[in-house]
């Protein structure tokens, strides 16, 4: 069983070193950004949940609410990407409604909206012009389930 879980925390950090490196472009950026993941999971409500080739972050936001956030593995074009991201999303719909999430959101930076505005939608996700703690625009997609 130990030799599963190293497996796991394995492809969970390669993962996370995928994704922040494709949006840093810096190892030390990169890691800094695991090493805040990491003391990030510690809080209640801050969960990793790992399925595939895609490592989600929920995050409580209140009462049967949850924030989420996807990291997907390997050196891939945004439509793999996306492709692997709807693999696994019915999956986390599936066991956060089994957990009473009513509401599920993201947020992008308005610039990315495009990359996951088709899979998305495809779920029923609804979007909305949000600014982030910096002022900068941002889309929140946020879907009842």
């Amino acid at each position: 069983m130990a030799e599963a879980d190293n497996k796991d925390q394995h492809k969970i950090l390669e993962i996370m070193f995928d994704h922040f490196m494709d949006q840093y472009k810096d190892k030390g950026k990169t890691i800094s950004a695991i090493r805040y993941l990491a003391e990030k999971v510690k809080e209640p409500g801050c969960k990793l949940i790992h399925s595939g080739e895609v490592l989600f972050m929920i995050n409580v936001a209140g009462t049967h609410m949850v924030e989420f956030h996807a990291m997907v593995g390997g050196k891939l074009t945004d439509e793999k990407k996306n492709k692997e991201l709807e693999k696994e999303l019915p999956t986390l719909i599936a066991d956060l409604k089994k957990m009473q999430v009513k509401l599920m959101f993201t947020t992008v930076p308005k610039n990315k909206e495009k990359t996951f505005d088709t899979i998305l939608k495809k779920y029923k996700f609804k979007t909305s012009n949000v600014t982030n703690q910096d002022k900068k625009p941002q889309v929140a997609f946020y879907i009842a389930i």
